[in-house]
């Protein structure tokens, strides 16, 4: 891992560097000493499944008596099934973004192919293999996530996944609980070196004996050790090695934080809120959420990282050098977790079945031994019915392959080995059972005697079922692997956060570039925007998902006969056999599927291109219609125009005609009403001279008449 030159030695949280080795010392023995009967335990069933699998007692006794000690291991061919198991399903990385908006699909499209790329070059089969054999066997195995240069003279660096084969060179936080380790507070992985090396390593560091601190001690005499003891004292440094140790430790400090106006939560360090901006890719800018009340979302918020120091536990051999992670870069894969109230006891698969194991190897070795024996049966005869030299021959009758055996007097009657008893045959298939129940293998699937392994869907299934034997095995492994993929997706923007061009791999396998972080290209993805949530996507690998495809074409052939010529070709692509190409070729001619070669190819791009020449024609023409359409249209609709603005304007003319008579007539009326007032004031003037004069006719009509007198006064 490429060390950040720091300039100064930085302690945090340490008065200096005694103190932090002191520390260093102490916390080691302290969670050896919690971890001390897994440890052990699990020691013992790595040496075990190594094949020292005898009592040593019992093995020294059969020894000095040259009586079998056979060791029948078959825990490589138990734990073949169970990596078979996982190599047949996949897990990968399923990074999804916490923003909404296609861009930030496409930002977690690019962060999962960046994972299954840093898979691809860490050798990640080989990785999975080694953890899953330390977590079946010894009960825990340990990812590693480094930081590397991509190559010698580059600047440019990689996220690594790692896998130590020696699992107990990782020492974890004796308080930690969660399986996967994430609540961890420190973590040492150590390396043994030679002196030689040490020195070369670092040349002004000093190799100090600082005495001796156990990193395992059995204390069960149950198994054989290859130096013939049952445990090791581990020594920081000795006479012919010196321990080297990677300390990570949590540390917290305060940064300003803000809410940014397109959801993202990022540190802004010591630039105001009001002026902190970072650019949209669109031109413009996502700033700080002000609240209605005028002030910015912001605030001071622990934030946690993790900071590796390299130290041979009496000094700092180079300079600290820290991860923007928010736990150690260490993740603990365990087997069978057991809480029994005052600690956790871990088993790895092998534990369980060592007592069947070592039966079954008691039970064959009695066999073997009745058998070896049975030729090397002893005599019975008289105290003088043979001589020295006779006795020499009867004892070594069993090697002698043909002669003539001499006696005098009675004859020497042979003393048969008792025979193989019918009840140890039987213990010796109840004890190959019980292993099998054990490991949950179907015997079929196990390859015993006289069992036909099924083919097919039919295997599929019973291998799923058998799958579900180590489901908590399995799922320790998943939860460990998003986990591991979680921190990657962490360590994403400070890793790739300059212009670069990487390689990303597809879900198919297929490997593909892409430019990040360069604003000058219109095609690069900035992958350190957006917030994003990590899982695992589990199915079938892809080698499983060829073998179903092959088995369901043969069947659909089988059903249907007519689809052989599409359906064999693509069946045979799918074996992938050595030199099948031009049988695949003839096939798929025949079928009428074949691809066109180059000659054809070529014709047929031409041809291609004279059609789309002509349909570029013919889309050109057509819009020259209908431009000219569109123009005759203009034409007509600009003369319906002026016809309508003419008519607009006779009916604004007459509108005003009209209007002038309205007012002529409103006028007249005006005019007339107040001859009509004139007339009428002289109608009833005239009305009122009429009653005058009606009334003075009425009047005179009312006075009387006088008669005229006739002359003389007579009448």
């Amino acid at each position: 891992m490429p060390l950040k030159n720091m300039n100064t030695l930085t302690l945090d949280g340490f008065a200096d560097e005694a103190a932090f080795c002191t520390f260093v010392r102490d916390v080691r023995q302290n969670d050896l000493d919690t971890d001390r009967r897994n440890r052990d335990r699990g020691i013992d069933d790595s040496r075990y499944a190594a094949g020292f699998q005898w009592p040593i007692t019992d093995y020294q006794w059969r020894v000095d008596n040259n009586i079998p000690a056979m060791t029948f291991n078959m825990v490589p061919s138990l734990l073949r099934h169970r990596l078979g198991a996982r190599a047949r399903k996949r897990i990968g990385p399923k990074i999804t973004p916490m923003n909404p908006g296609e861009r930030y699909e496409g930002i977690a499209q690019i962060r999962n192919g960046l994972i299954r790329n840093i898979e691809l070059n860490s050798d990640m089969t080989i990785v999975d293999s080694i953890i899953s054999q330390n977590q079946l066997i010894a009960g825990i195995g340990n990812y590693e996530v480094s930081i590397e240069y991509s190559n010698a003279d580059v600047f440019e660096t990689d996220i690594v996944f790692r896998a130590d084969s020696n699992p107990w060179s990782v020492i974890w936080d004796g308080q930690s609980t969660e399986p996967t380790g994430r609540d961890a507070r420190h973590v040492i992985k150590e390396t043994v070196v030679t002196r030689k090396d040490f020195k070369k390593m670092f040349p002004k560091a000093e190799a100090v004996d600082i005495g001796t601190n156990p990193g395992s001690v059995i204390v069960s005499q149950t198994s054989i050790t290859t130096d013939g003891r049952g445990g090791v004292l581990s020594e920081w440094v000795n006479e012919d090695t010196v321990r080297i140790a990677i300390v990570w430790v949590m540390r917290e400090r305060m940064e300003n934080i803000a809410l940014l106006t397109n959801g993202d939560v990022v540190k802004i360090g010591d630039t105001p809120p009001e002026l902190f901006s970072i650019p949209d890719g669109n031109g413009g800018v996502h700033t700080v959420v002000q609240m209605p009340d005028g002030e910015y979302k912001w605030r001071e918020a622990p934030v946690k990282y993790a900071k590796g120091y390299l130290t041979n536990g009496v000094e700092i051999l180079a300079e600290p050098y820290e991860m923007p992670i928010d736990r150690v870069p260490m993740v603990r894969v365990p087997a069978w977790l057991i809480n029994t109230g005052d600690r956790i006891e871990r088993f790895g698969m092998i534990n369980f079945a060592k007592d069947a194991l070592t039966f079954y190897n008691y039970v064959k070795s009695d066999r073997i031994e009745r058998i070896v024996y049975r030729n090397r049966a002893s005599y019975e005869a008289q105290e003088d019915a043979l001589s020295a030299e006779q006795q020499k021959l009867y004892a070594n009758a069993h090697k002698l392959r043909g002669g003539v055996l001499k006696y005098r007097g009675a004859k020497p009657e042979q003393v048969l080995p008792p025979p193989v008893d019918q009840a140890a045959i039987i213990e010796t298939q109840a004890a190959q059972e019980s292993i099998y129940d054990i490991f949950d293998i179907r015997p079929g699937l196990a390859g015993g005697q006289g069992q036909t392994a099924p083919s097919g869907i039919s295997l599929e299934r019973q291998l799923d079922i058998t799958d579900t034997g180590g489901l908590i095995y399995d799922e320790m492994v998943a939860c460990a692997k998003r986990e591991l993929y979680r921190i990657a997706n962490q360590l994403i923007p400070s890793v790739y956060d300059s212009p670069r061009i990487v390689k990303i791999v597809g879900e198919d396998g297929k490997i593909q570039e892409a430019i990040l972080n360069n604003p000058e290209n219109p095609e690069s993805i900035d992958v350190t925007l957006g917030k994003y949530a990590t899982d695992i996507s589990t199915g079938p690998s892809f080698e499983t998902q060829r073998v179903q495809a092959i088995s369901m074409i043969e069947t659909a052939m089988n059903a249907n006969p007519d689809i052989i010529p599409i359906a064999l070709p693509k069946s045979l692509k799918l074996m992938n056999v050595p030199g099948m190409e031009d049988l695949i070729q003839a096939l798929e001619k025949l079928g009428g599927i074949a691809e066109p070669t180059e000659e054809e190819a070529a014709a047929e791009a031409e041809m291609a291109e004279r059609e789309k020449a002509i349909q570029d024609q013919m889309i050109e023409l057509e819009m020259q219609q209908k431009e000219f359409q569109n123009q005759k249209l203009q034409a007509e609709a600009q003369a319906k125009l002026a016809d309508a603005e003419a008519k607009l304007m006779q009916a604004e003319t007459a509108r005003a005609q009209a209007e002038e008579q309205v007012r002529a007539a409103r006028a007249n009326e005006a005019e007339r009403f107040v001859k009509m007032d004139e007339m009428f004031e002289r109608v009833q003037l005239i009305a009122a001279q009429t009653e005058k004069v009606y009334a003075e006719i009425e009047r005179i009509r009312a006075t009387p008449i006088p008669q005229p007198q006739p002359p003389g006064g007579k009448q």
